[in-house]
């Protein structure tokens, strides 16, 4: 929640000179001290960006005595944030319109950099300043127009907006809560006098460009520690294996969740998106406050043995927290043994026999699964592919490489592997598989006679959804409904798309499209020309089993719009 809005300008008047007073004496107390760097900082633009880019004024509040006789405007980046005492107006003394910039929460202003410009009628009561609050006060921050003052009447031109005359550079004796232009009358009578009516200008100011640092010396946290393969020191990882966290932060916000393997960083994974949470940034609070992530790493990567991997944390302000470190043991396959399961697929070579199975995450069941699984595609994982390797005696092989590889489901398309896995002393491992497509996934033990395999199948049902254009409309009017089919790949003719109704005893088809693209995105449309008094409508969009899409039928939630006749 911001703070309370600033006071109104005929309250800051009658302690103008004191407060001048009083910020010369409280820097000269403060000394180097007050100077001192931040731990983390970072910097807000506005109106224009270093590179002459448009950046958003989102980040810049107003506030006005009178909406009626105030007006502001906008037109960055080519003229600037604008606000205004209407001219041609009489304006009572208490009269004031202003912009101003908040520091969030758990940050401070420590130096600032304004184009800014003014313009006020020479010889009245009206007033231009540029202001900066230091806990509950307002104080004067040493740059203004008085229009009794010297007849003053601009402080640098609209017309050259980031021309050398409008640019104001600040750095506060202690740092600010947030800085404010305004322009007001009656700052020098004590509120007795109004400010006449005045052609063609009453009291105007610009902000043309803002580059604002703000102090973040919060640092980022891990909200729950840690979990995954890539961070559990109780057995050897091999093939593709990843950390997930919960973050949080205060101030600036959370850029990135990094890995570090011994030292180095190795992979990283942005935590606020695209948009504000990217150099250089335009709002007051540009990346999430709280956020989560998934980093998978690719452990053939590094050298089979044991590292130090620690998990970092980074915000807006460059502020890092570490977790860690724990000790990963490495052990993926030899580089001569081959994903390929020819020449022996299905076969027992040598004396060894391979079986497989699927458990769903989370299972606590020792045993292997089944070797098919349906299952909805709504989660990161799908399932664990868990196996053994037996010599035909029975007698578990501990530290056999396996190699887990996958292609869609009736499919002959080629094997993609999956991961590379050593068995435990146990004869077991497990393999994670990702969200995706239903798919074969086969197993295979390379001996120097061929290759033992085994095969287990994931059946997908995808994630259908629908939203109407409207609840409630009349006979006549269209319908529109409109969604996503989750999961890919998508062909590239689409995938067929069939609205239903719902008839008492079954569901009648009335509507067909095709979702297209990355997407999935769909929109059917349908006019109601036949109903009758007031109907209630049970609706549905379905995908049947496409030989092009690798998913099992799929339908989605049931909605109801109500028709009047």
């Amino acid at each position: 929640m911001l703070p309370s809005p600033p006071p109104s300008a005929s309250r800051i008047a009658p302690r103008l000179a004191l407060m001048l007073v009083l910020a010369g004496l409280a820097a000269w107390l403060a000394g180097p001290a007050a100077r001192a760097a931040h731990a983390g900082s970072y910097v807000v633009y506005s109106c224009q960006d270093p590179t002459g880019a448009p950046a958003s004024t989102s980040s810049w509040s107003f506030q006005f005595t009178d909406p009626v006789t105030d007006t502001h405007d906008d037109s960055c980046p080519r003229g600037g944030v604008h606000v205004a005492l209407k001219a041609g107006v009489t304006h009572p003394s208490t009269a004031d319109a202003r912009m101003y910039f908040w520091a969030p929460d758990n940050t401070v202003i420590t130096s600032y950099t304004l184009w800014r410009s003014a313009k006020v009628a020479a010889g009245t009561p009206y007033w231009f300043s540029a202001m900066e609050r230091y806990g509950l006060d307002w104080r004067w921050a040493g740059t203004g127009c008085k229009g009794t003052t010297n007849n003053c009447s601009a402080v640098g031109n609209p017309s050259t907006p980031l021309a050398d005359a409008n640019k104001f550079s600040r750095t506060p004796p202690t740092p600010v809560t947030g800085i404010a232009l305004y322009v007001s009358c009656g700052n020098d009578n004590a509120g007795t006098t109004a400010c006449p009516a005045t052609s063609p200008v009453a009291a105007e100011t610009w902000l043309h460009r803002a580059d604002i640092t703000l102090a973040d010396d919060s640092k980022p946290s891990f909200t729950t520690t840690p979990v995954g393969g890539l961070v559990d020191a109780t057995a050897p990882v091999s093939g593709t294996a990843s950390v997930s966290l919960l973050a949080s932060d205060k101030g600036g916000g959370l850029t990135q969740a990094m890995v570090e393997v011994d030292g180095t960083v190795v992979t990283s994974q942005p935590l606020g998106g695209a948009g504000a949470c990217a150099t250089p940034y335009t709002a007051r609070t540009p990346c999430p406050l709280n956020a989560s992530a998934t980093i998978p790493l690719d452990t053939t990567t590094l050298d089979d043995g044991t590292h130090q991997v620690r998990v970092l944390l980074q915000d807006a302000g460059g502020n890092t927290t570490a977790w860690g470190p724990v000790t990963l043991t490495t052990h993926n396959a030899p580089p001569d043994e081959s994903c390929n399961p020819d020449p022996a697929v299905g076969a027992d070579v040598a004396g060894v026999g391979l079986n497989t199975g699927l458990l769903l995450l989370g299972s606590h069941s020792t045993g292997i699964g089944p070797a098919r699984v349906t299952l909805r595609y709504a989660t990161k994982k799908l399932a664990s592919v868990t196996g053994q390797v037996n010599a035909v005696d029975g007698t578990p092989l501990d530290g056999a490489g396996v190699c887990v590889v996958w292609r869609p489901e009736g499919t002959t398309a080629p094997l993609s592997e999956l991961a590379r896995v050593t068995t435990d002393p146990a004869g077991r491992f497990s393999v994670a598989v990702p969200r995706g497509s239903s798919r074969e996934i086969f197993a295979i033990y390379r001996t120097p006679a061929g290759a033992v395999t085994a095969r287990t199948v994931v059946r997908v049902i995808p994630r259908l959804t629908i939203k109407p254009s409207h609840r409630s409309l009349r006979n006549g009017q269209l319908l529109a409904l409109r969604g996503t089919l989750s999961g890919g790949p998508i062909p590239s003719r689409g995938v067929l798309v069939t609205a239903e109704a719902w008839r008492g005893t079954r569901w009648q088809p009335f509507e067909q499209t095709h979702a297209r693209g990355s997407s999935g995105s769909y929109r059917v449309s349908y006019r109601f020309v036949g109903t009758h008094g007031v109907q209630r409508y049970t609706l549905r969009v379905r995908v049947a089993a496409q030989a092009a899409y690798p998913y099992l039928a799929g339908v989605s939630k049931r909605i109801h719009v109500r028709v009047h006749g």
